[in-house]
């Protein structure tokens, strides 16, 4: 019979398809429903339903990613955690276990149970004895019966014991109070654990190559076979991965973690530099794929790695929700780790840093110090170019300072001489009672070798009124009379428009000058200088500090 919930009033033409016979019921989470889930999405796709499809790779993803239902209406997701059909991960208590060797209490337990149980993780806490072990659910009942069974066999007496499902075996936590250094996270783990992790890590290392293979550590052979399930996404674990590769100063080329279930990278933080002596670990590569992750910022353990400059997130959530040509994918990923070149094998596009001298942590925390360059005079073909040229601009720009400015600029202007003056169009705040050239000012602080803070106030539009009487700012003039106007041609015009401008002072250690072209005949350039605009009414008080470009 079709499926409960289905129209039974078709059409009389309607066919019935066999996908109408699926029983929802009958799917166990072993994936082989997958192609008839894929069936169905596509054929919702051609009705008027208006459904969103989704492809078939994503189904697979999210299977692999544990978002569909798990067998026997188990609350745990599968994961790949080492179970088979009908089974599930139990932990065994055994109370004041402390009092008995751990392999006798083993012994004990499989007697009970009538059966051979491997048992994983097997550790005291308190003073309880506490292992795990692999289980069919339908014997769950008749292990927990036969637990009240359970008899010293010394003296007879009742032990105490309770088995109850789990997700997986528990990995003892990482103490809150751990050191940094390898020392202390070396504490991380039982030290029979952690020399079963140095051996499995010394048959993962390619020496050769120099990479290190810890893809799906809790499935890994040699482990289960020790009993124990020591999965990377505990932090115990990965303190303990951290506490080796310290210990032996490991320079990797490639470390690969796929497969490891991490959500986050915070327990690696560990990796990076640290100020109390211990080895610095470098490593080139770092393989992530695979790994439900879910955002950028998870990555930011990783930002202290020395030598980390290759990245693989293949396969993750956060890499499925950008296309491969999005540069977004990039901005956003050095604004985590600013050291990364490559990512999933591609190289990441260059990007532009701007120096910052000084920044306010409170503000922008993670954006680091940056000193400015040290001032240089500019680009300069050569020494018979550089030379002439300086020795001209600060004769010139003396005479330009000093009284009467017309009568000292006339001598370098010639009858063919063109200038024009440009400066942004004023910058009106809304609702503000400011004059007509108000402005918007930018501070500036600098801090020397010494530690000495100088603070300048820059601004590129509090001028006067003759600079904007007198500006040719093409966005500014739209009439083309007055633009050809406002052009100076001559030596004495040229010389009378800079005389009406207010008094002035250029720093000559600020001069900075771009050659674009020289010839036998002339040179080209463009010079960036600061200028200091005092007020036409007293030469001591300072209307204004300003950049200004000359060509």
């Amino acid at each position: 019979m079709p499926r409960g919930g289905f129209n039974r009033h078709r059409n009389k033409f309607h066919k019935w398809s066999k996908h109408d016979f699926d029983d929802v019921r009958s799917i166990d989470g072993s994936g082989d429903h997958l192609r008839t889930v894929t069936v169905n999405i596509n054929r919702r796709d051609h009705g008027s339903g208006g459904r969103k499809s989704y492809p078939p790779d994503m189904v697979r993803r999210a299977m692999a990613m544990n978002l569909l239902p798990t067998p026997s209406g188990s609350s745990a997701g599968m994961h790949n955690s080492g179970l088979g059909p009908g089974e599930s991960w139990v932990r065994i208590t055994i109370v004041y276990g402390v009092a008995y060797p751990l392999n006798a209490l083993q012994e004990l337990v499989n007697t009970a149970f009538g059966t051979q149980l491997r048992f994983y993780n097997v550790c005291v806490e308190g003073r309880n004895a506490i292992m795990f072990a692999k289980v069919r659910l339908k014997q769950l009942v008749t292990y927990k019966k036969a637990l009240l069974t359970l008899r010293d066999p010394s003296d007879n007496k009742t032990i105490v014991g309770d088995i109850t499902p789990v997700p997986e075996p528990r990995v003892p936590s990482a103490p809150s109070n751990l050191s940094q250094g390898s020392a202390g996270l070396s504490n991380a783990l039982p030290e029979a654990w952690m020399e079963a992790l140095r051996r499995c890590f010394l048959e993962r290392f390619q020496s050769v190559s120099r990479s290190l293979d810890l893809s799906s550590l809790h499935t890994d052979p040699a482990l289960l076979s020790q009993g124990l399930y020591l999965p990377l996404n505990r932090a115990a674990v990965v303190h303990a991965l951290v506490s080796i590769l310290k210990d032996n100063a490991a320079q990797l080329s490639s470390l690969n973690l796929a497969n490891n279930r991490l959500t986050h990278l915070n327990a690696f933080s560990p990796l990076g530099a640290t100020t109390d002596g211990s080895p610095v670990v470098s490593i080139e590569r770092i393989d992530l794929s695979h790994n439900p992750l879910n955002g950028f910022a998870v990555l930011a353990g990783l930002r202290g790695i020395a030598g980390l400059v290759e990245l693989d997130i293949s396969e993750t959530p956060v890499s499925s929700r950008f296309r491969e040509d999005d540069r977004s994918v990039a901005a956003n990923l050095l604004r985590v780790l600013p050291n990364l070149r490559r990512l999933n094998g591609e190289d990441l596009p260059q990007t532009v840093q701007f120096a910052i001298e000084q920044t306010d942590p409170q503000i922008s925390p993670n954006i680091a110090r940056i000193p400015l360059p040290e001032s240089v005079l500019g680009y300069f073909p050569n020494d018979d170019v550089r030379i002439p040229l300086l020795t001209f601009l600060k004769e010139y720009f003396t005479r330009y300072d000093s009284k009467p400015r017309g009568e000292n600029l006339l001598p370098y202007y010639t009858t063919a001489s063109q200038l024009v003056l440009s400066v942004p169009p004023e910058l009106r705040v809304p609702g503000a009672l400011s004059t007509p050239y108000s402005s918007i000012t930018a501070r500036l602080e600098t801090v020397s070798e010494d530690g000495t803070k100088t603070k300048i106030i820059l601004t590129t539009a509090r001028l006067t009124s003759a600079h904007y009487q007198k500006s040719r700012n093409l966005l500014h003039r739209h009439n083309d009379y007055r633009r050809r106007e406002l052009v100076a041609r001559g030596s004495l015009a040229c010389a009378s428009l800079l005389g009406e401008l207010p008094a002035t002072e250029h720093p000559l250690e600020s001069l900075s000058v771009d050659v674009a072209f020289h010839s036998v005949s002339g040179f080209v350039w463009m010079v960036a200088i600061f200028t200091l605009y005092y007020h036409p009414s007293s030469r001591d008080q300072l209307h204004a500090y300003v950049s200004l470009c000359y060509t």
